[in-house]
């Protein structure tokens, strides 16, 4: 049977706390925008589509001997932005700064390591981030972005420390997708020179 997962690192409990937020202080007059619910906040490494369950366990084991070659990522972050641009703006979400061409190379292990289970790689530049909402359809969410981005700016530049990496199953519903956690490995390496 195929599941729909993606790989994520779990976020601090003071980082949700922070988006959660600015959600609220976004969803004041806008309609038609998703929301991130609390419980879902992540921030995604590898989208990987639908997998065979079978392939999981040899899967987890080469992600296993990933993650003991990168030593944890020390990021903030650091203001509100939109993808794909102001005019049409389909994902809302908060920049991530800091050791972004280490976490770029990680993604890129992930990629070339796991095309063997059928793993594509995306045709655009990986750009961490954290998703706060996802727009659905024409919204009135364009007028409002310019003082949303301006309000993002007084988001902390507090660092935080990404290290474990979850393998999570996508179910999605009406009311919004539930993920649960398959599995999860820490980052183990020491030497911060990866």
């Amino acid at each position: 049977m195929d599941i729909r997962s993606f790989l994520a690192f779990e976020l601090p409990e003071f980082v949700k706390e922070e988006l959660s937020g600015l959600i609220r202080s976004f969803n004041r007059g806008i309609s038609k925008v998703r929301w991130v619910k609390r419980e879902n906040m992540h921030l995604t490494v590898l989208f990987l589509g639908n997998i065979s369950e079978e392939t999981i366990p040899a899967m987890a084991q080469d992600i296993s001997d990933i993650c003991k070659r990168f030593s944890p990522f020390i990021v903030r972050m650091e203001g509100v932005g939109c993808f794909p641009n102001l005019r049409n703006p389909k994902v809302i979400w908060v920049g991530i700064d800091g050791e972004i061409e280490r976490m770029a190379k990680f993604h890129e292990s992930l990629i070339m390591n796991l095309s063997k289970y059928g793993i594509k790689q995306e045709n655009r530049t990986y750009r961490p981030h954290l998703t706060l909402g996802r727009v659905k359809g024409n919204s009135n969410i364009k007028d409002r972005m310019v003082g949303m981005i301006s309000k993002g700016r007084d988001i902390t530049d507090k660092e935080f420390i990404l290290q474990e990496l979850v393998l999570f199953k996508s179910d999605l519903r009406p009311r919004g997708p539930l993920y649960t956690k398959l599995n999860s490995w820490s980052l183990l390496k020491y030497n911060m020179e990866d």
